[in-house]
Order: structure tokens, then sequence, then C-alpha cells
């Protein structure tokens, strides 16, 4: 990085003071490139009555094992999104029956739309659900498939198909490339897997990083890159000839972008760095974002969970549990949560970025600002979040035995808010 230039810009949060007495502070400088780098001490809401939360009581829940009359539909959920209205939108059934369903603020089912196949309005492989602005609804297919569109209604005002040979012309050859993200205006950005040669025999016990590209594509097929980063993290444990194994606390990068006040701003994270790099609309580094602080350490109790939420979802007995364990203890342990592994850009511009899960009922998150200030956390009562409204949060709760529900719940942005559901604006995106 180049040097920085001089002149340090604190930023204070009025009223903010640590329980050490001292001011809460986030740093800016600017390098010689006119990066903004804005690094994060303590944050702004320690010792504060302006902390955000969570309340923990659902405002609407659907689906979920004591739910006789929705239960069936809510299952392997692609998205969520809260209408303007507050109407609430579900695509469930994953691959083999997705279907997009239309609840009322009140949890009641007011339509069913689409289904499997590949009529208009029907899906193959729906991957992003977005609410845009002026009302549409777009549900984007994997591997550059359809864009359907829909009014509140349900009916399709809209399909567009991608030309997937102007995407390999735009970014480089056939290869498991996908949208990223979807942004409001109908570009996107793509993810691009790079190939990676490993050594023919692996060296056993060691993690590796698989890079990743990532690129702005415009509707008209003109591209910025953002650049590589790394990816999933992998390794091969001793006595595994071919399959790879992911660690405990998976690592990945991570991606969230969005459009306010006419200016798009992509955010990038690597899952083992404590920070997130924020890009323009060219492609430009914009600002890096820093937390000094480190992420919290893995305890023996989030250790035991993470293995028997793995054991959940992959059907294990307690022996193949016990082997798994064994598998992971070939690798160097992981002693602190990967940093950064999930970002959302909420409506208000605030960025959100994952610091851990605890088991399968609660996710930590860390907030910033719109300068990149960090704010400080919230507790979010969802195993996945995903929609952030003005004062709302939406996404995805399980109970102990997997029976999944989508669920709303009040976000009181400080003391005296309250929460309406209210109306949204744009619509940005994140994983």
């Amino acid at each position: 990085m180049s040097s920085r230039i001089a002149l340090v810009i604190v930023l204070y949060a009025a009223g903010c003071v640590a329980e050490s007495d001292e001011v809460a502070v986030s740093s800016m400088v600017r390098d010689s490139a006119g990066v903004a780098i804005v690094s994060s001490v303590r944050p702004q809401w320690l010792g504060s009555t302006a902390a955000w939360t969570v309340q923990r009581e659902a405002i609407v829940s659907i689906g979920g094992g004591n739910d006789n009359e929705y239960g069936h539909l809510i299952w392997q959920v692609t998205g969520a999104a809260v209408t303007a209205n507050g109407a609430v939108l579900v695509l469930s059934g994953g691959r083999t029956a997705p279907r997009l369903y239309l609840f009322s603020r009140d949890g009641t089912l007011i339509r069913a739309i689409g289904g499997a196949g590949d009529g208009p309005g029907e899906f193959r492989e729906p991957l992003h659900l977005q609410f845009r602005r002026g009302d549409t609804i777009a549900v984007w297919e994997r591997f550059f498939g359809r864009v359907t569109s829909f009014d509140t209604a349900g009916t399709v005002v809209g399909i567009r198909h991608i030309d997937f040979s102007e995407v390999v012309r735009a970014i480089g050859a056939p290869g498991e490339k996908d949208v990223a993200v979807p942004l409001d205006d109908g570009s996107f950005i793509a993810r691009i897997p790079l190939d990676q040669e490993l050594p023919a025999v692996p060296t056993r016990g060691q993690w590796l990083r698989t890079p990743v590209r990532y690129s702005i594509m415009r509707v008209d097929y003109s591209t910025h890159s953002l650049g590589e980063f790394d990816d999933m993290m992998v390794g091969y444990a001793p006595g595994e000839t071919a399959r790879p194994v992911v660690p405990l606390f998976g690592v990945r990068s991570a991606i969230a972008a969005g459009d306010f006040n006419e200016r798009l701003k992509i955010y990038v994270s690597t899952g083992d760095r404590n920070e997130v790099r924020q890009f323009d609309s060219t492609g430009r580094l914009a600002a890096i974002l820093r937390l000094e602080s480190p992420p919290p350490s893995v305890t023996d109790r989030e250790r035991k969970l993470a293995l028997e939420r793995i054991g959940l979802f992959n059907n294990m007995d307690e022996t193949a549990i016990r082997r798994r364990e064994q598998m992971l203890e070939t690798f160097p342990e992981q002693s602190h949560h990967p940093p950064m592994r999930s970002l959302l850009l909420d409506r208000l511009g605030y960025l959100w970025a994952l610091e851990k899960n605890d088991g399968l009922w609660e996710t930590v998150w860390h907030v910033f600002d719109p300068t990149g200030a960090w704010l400080g956390r919230v507790h979010i009562p969802l195993f996945r979040v995903y929609e952030i409204g003005p004062d709302y949060v939406i996404g995805s709760a399980r109970d102990s035995l997997l029976v999944e529900s989508v669920r709303v719940h009040a976000l009181l942005r400080g003391v005296g808010k309250t929460a309406i559901l209210s109306g949204n604006r744009a619509a940005p995106r994140g994983n």
C-alpha cells in the first residue's frame, strides 16, 4: 500500500463513551492513491444507549414444525424479502420444486407463483430473489439463466435471457461462473472461480485457498473487474485422496453491493482478514474498512455445536461425526472465528458483516455506517439473514430438528425507535 498522507480525521460518535471512559473512535486516512482507510479500534455504541437491537419475538413467522398450515411450503428457502407495503416474499423448494410465495403482513398466504419448469413464470434452479425499486420482483436463475420479473400481484412483466456467449466473451472461458449479486438496474456482479493447479499429491493437513475473481457486468455486457480474491478454504486429510474437506468454521470470500444516492458501492471480504474492501462502479478500490480488534475466539461449546450442526445437515451418526472430528484434528486448529465471512447492505446503506454463528439459533453481526466507521454488534435470532430493512430483518430460522421457517423480526435503530415494517427503497444484496 502506498504511503499515507498526513492528517488523521477522527470520527466521534456523539455521546458514545466506552467502559474505560475513553471516547469511542474510528480514524480515517487516505493513501497517496486516494484510498480511504477507516480503522476502528472499538465500537462507537459501546456504553451508549444508541445501540441497535433486534427483538427476539418475531413479527411474522411462516412455516416451522408447529405450523400445520404452511409448514410444508417452507423448505430449502433460496431467498426472502419484504415488499413496500409490508407483504412477505419467500422463494422456497430449492432446485426440485421452486415456487415463489406471497404472504400478507400477518403471514397469511395470498398466492403461490410459478413452479419448476421452462414456461413463463416458472423457474429452473432459482438463485436470487430480488425486490427492486418500483415494486418489481425478480427471480434470477443459476448459471446465467433467465431473469423473470413479476409485479406484486404475481403477474409476469418481463423475461430476460442473459446471453451466455457474451458473458464468456467478456469475462473468459466457460466454467462454473455465476451471478454473485444482482443489481437494481439489471446489471450484476459475476463470480468467476479461477483454475488452480493443485499439486499431484496435495500436502496433507494443510489448508489451501481457491481463487475467485469478481467483475461488474452491465446490461450491454461491458465489464469492470474488481480483481482476484482468496475464496473457499479447503484441505486434504491423511488417507483422503480426492475429496477435499472444509474447516469447521468455513472461510470464504463474501460480497455485497447496492445503489445509494445514485452511487454504486461494492464490498468484498476474504474471510481471513478483519477488513472489508469497498469498490466504486468502475471497479476502483475506494476504501478499506478495518477492525483493529481480533475476531472472537472459538470456544469448546461452539466447536461442539458446529459438529452437531454438520451431523444434522448431513444425516450423520455418531461414528461419522467422530470420524469428521478426527479428520479435522489433522489440520491447524481454528482458534478464532473467520472474520467478515458474510456481508449484507441494508436499505439505508449500512454494511453488516457476520462476526459468528451461534449454533443454529443466532448470528452476530458487525455494523458499519456509510462512512465506514464501526458502530457495534447486533445479535439476530436467525440462522440465515436475507434482507435488512429500515426497521426489520427477514431470514430463516431452524429448530433442533432442522425444520425451517421464515421470520421477520423488528429492528430497533436506537432507543425510542419503533418498528412499523415500513416501506423500503433500493434493493441492496449480499452473501
